[in-house]
């Protein structure tokens, strides 16, 4: 594979820079070399699993994907979307901003929720978050979100697959 050539490579944990563990670089076939910084700044899908994840983007824009578990969910800097399919667990966002004209984004399937009213009729404030319930096994909190400051250009509702 060449890098731009439109292929994918899978990096599960390996841009840690703790401990000097992880992935330092890729090489590919034409010769590009991709070190860490190069990686993040082209990563565009971060996902988690079937447990209990603490999920982190990068500083850039990235689409993360709630896993089945309990899930910590932190896009750092960059247009984030979090994104939420059927049977995700109990999840937090940590650093979601909201309002009108926000940078990041809620991706929920169409299955959980049909449009902005129906998030809003789930959403309670507790404390100082906003916790969205689709059901007994799934709900999103945001933290340190006020119910009142969720806008429709929060969430976009994307048809299930």
């Amino acid at each position: 594979m060449g890098a731009g050539d439109g292929g994918s490579i899978l990096l599960k944990g390996n841009l840690n820079e703790y401990y000097q563990t992880g992935l330092e670089k890729v090489v590919f076939a034409d010769g590009t070399v991709w070190g860490r910084a190069d990686l993040r700044s082209n990563i565009s899908y971060v996902g988690g699993t079937s447990g209990n994840d603490t999920i982190t983007g990068t500083t850039d824009a990235d689409n993360i994907h709630a896993g089945m578990g309990d899930d910590t969910l932190i896009g750092l800097a960059g247009d984030d979307a979090f994104v939420f399919r059927p049977g995700f667990g109990h999840d937090t966002i940590n650093d979601f901003v909201a309002g009108a004209q926000s940078v990041d984004i809620i991706d929920l399937s169409n299955d959980l929720f049909a449009d902005f009213a129906s998030v809003l009729a789930a959403a309670t404030q507790v404390g100082a978050d906003t916790v969205i319930t689709h059901d007994a096994n799934t709900s999103i909190t945001l933290k340190n979100v006020a119910l009142t400051s969720l806008h429709q250009d929060d969430f976009r509702f994307t048809a299930a697959a």
